[in-house]
């Protein structure tokens, strides 16, 4: 039998049914995923500046290649409960340009089933991702969410 006749295993076939891969953050017990396709980076440890007078998701900004980047706290401003100590920070593409989420620990995972809907704010919905459940996250709206707070 040839790799063309071999019939695709169940992993492959729920990752050719969504065709999403998806970077998860690990924000308290829940784990929240943003696809790659909008990933820039994940920076382990970053130096954080803080910046006065910012809205209380604003963490603070970091420097990634010369650009400033605003760091928001994945898990304040989805009511997950006080501020995070990141560990890792995800550098995202947005139309608002580039922000950073912060996370406890990241992993890269295939989306597979859809479960319905999140009780968690700006998210699309839950999805299968390895042997857990993701919450994923909109992050054009939480990024509108965190710059009207700016406002």
């Amino acid at each position: 039998m040839t790799p063309e006749d071999h019939p695709p295993s169940a992993d492959e076939e729920g990752q050719a049914a969504t065709g999403d891969r998806a970077l998860l953050l690990a924000a308290r017990a829940d784990w929240l995923a943003v696809p790659l396709a909008v990933v820039r980076v994940v920076l382990e440890r970053p130096a954080i500046t803080r910046v006065p007078e910012g809205p209380a998701a604003l963490v603070g900004v970091v420097n990634v290649r010369g650009e400033v980047v605003p760091v928001i706290d994945t898990a304040l401003v989805l009511g997950l409960g006080d501020p995070l100590a990141p560990e890792v920070v995800a550098v995202l593409d947005s139309g608002r340009g580039p922000v950073g989420l912060t996370a406890t620990a990241v992993r890269s995972d295939p989306l597979q089933e859809d479960l319905g809907p999140s009780d968690l704010p700006l998210a699309t919905g839950r999805r299968r991702a390895g042997p857990d459940v993701a919450t994923v996250l909109d992050v054009e709206a939480l990024v509108a969410t965190v710059a009207g707070a700016r406002a």
